[in-house]
């Protein structure tokens, strides 16, 4: 059995990715507590490490307009691994590679190609830009990267805090993908 508290502290901690890792967290804590109820305190001893998100599923989900969860997100991630400054440029980065990939697709180019040029050696991170370069409209993707170089200009002029500047980019860049998908009744 598992504390309602501890089962609520799994489910935040796991997203539908990442169930194959929350399966051998389960496991893990079943053989910990060896047979007595898993309590909170067990899942923060033992999981919150195996669990720790990463600065891609952050990524992504910018990138997909999920705000809500990109939130929830950096709530878990440790500041001293993926201080602000890094989360912002690689916000940037991955936006770039969207729209390079683009504009390779636009000319005909293949995957591998794409890959050559943007510097991508592995098969997944290159199929992922590819497909949101497929699935995200131009013009929103200018507006985002227009969005995103404000944000940059506003922290390194002093304008805005990097934090706060993160919060209302994730927020504009959700709005700004999700135009399109709100149709009216």
């Amino acid at each position: 059995t598992i504390a309602r508290n501890a089962a609520d502290r799994l489910a935040a901690m796991v997203d539908g990715y990442h169930l194959g890792e929350l399966a051998q967290e389960i496991d893990k804590l079943i053989a910990f507590t060896d047979g007595r109820r898993i309590e909170l305190r067990d899942v923060e001893e033992l999981t919150t490490e195996a669990l720790q998100r990463q600065i891609w599923d952050l990524i992504d989900a910018v990138i997909d307009g999920k705000a809500e969860y990109a939130f929830r997100l950096m709530q878990g991630m440790d500041e001293k691994n993926y201080p602000p400054q890094m989360l912002l440029s690689m916000i940037v980065r991955q936006h770039r590679q969207v729209i390079l990939a683009q504009a390779l697709l636009k000319e005909g180019a293949t995957a591998q190609q794409i890959a050559e040029r943007l510097h991508i050696t592995h098969p997944f991170p290159r199929d992922k830009v590819i497909n949101q370069a497929s699935r995200y409209p131009a013009v929103r993707l200018e507006r985002a990267y227009h969005r995103l170089l404000g944000a940059d200009a506003a922290v390194k002029t002093g304008i805005m805090d990097i934090d706060t500047a993160i919060d209302l980019l994730i927020a504009d860049l959700a709005q700004i993908v999700n135009a399109g998908r709100r149709r009216a009744p």
